[in-house]
């Protein structure tokens, strides 16, 4: 089933742009109990783990027993602020999630394998409009990325086992300003990528441990700019990076060994909405989940490891339901992906690997 790429264009520079005037407030774009803010979705090894805000603003969480029955826990009520746009993942201790509040605030949990408590801690302090965090795991210290009022990018580590947050300007505004930033981490180094006020697509790397951080431009903005958010993953030997652009078309680009970027084509005008693409990798490839306007049905696609063919399939699709922000995970025997809908629902679909069969469950 499943796949890595090969071929493409490398990309070239980007040009400066206007001072950015800052931020306004972020209203939340939920209008139900779940299904239509932003939802995350990761795997530990033995369990699915996914994590939602309420219409409320509640934090809430997630995780897949053996049975196949989904738990839920409240991670955080809303009282002086409500939290948005989370992001989960799993360390080698526990489950941890990001979120944005209502007050301008970054905020941290987390819990410990077989525990049910939540820890919580101020990443970054209200007043700065944190926006879209992304949040990883490299092996040993929890890695967040996120943007400010004044389109900085910022990002942040806390080592295991400690409690102190590290922070760092990734990219400050000035003639260019950035917006939904997502991270990844190759086990040395640190790989953030995220959208500029140009229309391009940039990346930055860093060696973990170090400050400097080198800048690479992924895509450049021309007749077709990227508005929507990217997702990247790394694969054991590449950054991946999947993002939609402004002919609604879905587009997929690797780094080789030697830093150039190779882009591929995966959809051709069919993405203007939805949430944005989520990436990941199986043992056997790369796969991509998106959902399509109009109409909203859940789309798969996947590339087999040394090949550059697009496989796509339908996920899920019906007359008067649409799916809206996928996330997506690999389990190592299947492939698994979270998405709110219509009707205020998260649902989970599932399909083992060297199978073509989507199974699907409702969370909540």
């Amino acid at each position: 089933m499943l796949a890595i790429a090969t071929s493409a264009a490398p990309t070239v520079t980007a040009a400066p742009t206007p001072t950015p005037t800052p931020k306004a407030p972020t209203t939340k774009f939920l209008s139900g109990d779940y299904g239509l803010g932003r939802q995350s979705l990761a795997w530990n090894g033995t369990s699915a783990l996914a994590t939602a805000t309420d219409f409320d603003g509640d934090l809430d969480y997630w995780w897949q027993d053996s049975g196949g029955t989904w738990h839920q826990q409240t991670v955080a009520l809303a009282g002086a602020v409500s939290y948005y746009y989370p992001s989960i993942t799993s360390t080698s201790t526990g489950v941890v999630i990001a979120a944005s509040d209502t007050g301008g605030g970054l905020d941290y949990w987390w819990q410990a394998n077989s525990d049910t408590v939540w820890h919580h801690q101020t990443v970054a302090a209200s007043g700065f409009q944190y926006e879209e965090p992304s949040i990883a795991w490299n092996g040993s210290a929890v890695i967040i990325t996120s943007t400010d009022n004044s389109y900085n990018l910022d990002y942040w580590w806390q080592a295991n086992g400690t409690s102190t947050w590290h922070q760092q300007t990734v990219a400050a505004a000035g003639t260019l300003s950035y917006y939904s930033p997502t991270i990844t981490s190759t086990g040395t180094a640190v790989v953030i990528a995220a959208l500029d006020s140009l229309g391009n697509l940039d990346s930055w790397r860093q060696t973990f441990g170090t400050t400097p951080w080198t800048k690479q431009v992924v895509a450049t903005a021309g007749k077709i700019t990227y508005p929507g958010p990217p997702s990247i993953a790394w694969n054991g030997t590449s950054v991946l990076i999947a993002a939609d652009d402004s002919a609604g078309n879905l587009d997929y680009w690797w780094q080789d060994s030697g830093g150039t970027w190779h882009q591929q084509t995966v959809a051709l005008s069919a993405f203007n909405g939805g949430g944005g693409p989520s990436i990941t990798f199986t043992s056997t490839g790369v796969v991509i989940t998106q959902s399509e306007f109009p109409g909203a049905p859940l789309d798969y696609w996947w590339q087999a490891n040394g090949t550059t063919t697009w496989h796509q399939q339908t996920v899920a699709s019906g007359p008067v339901i649409e799916y809206y922000f996928p996330a997506i995970a690999s389990t190592g025997a299947a492939v698994i992906i979270l998405a709110g809908d219509t009707f205020e629902h998260l649902d989970y679909f599932w399909q083992a690997n060297s199978t073509s069969i989507w199974h699907q469950q409702t969370v909540v």
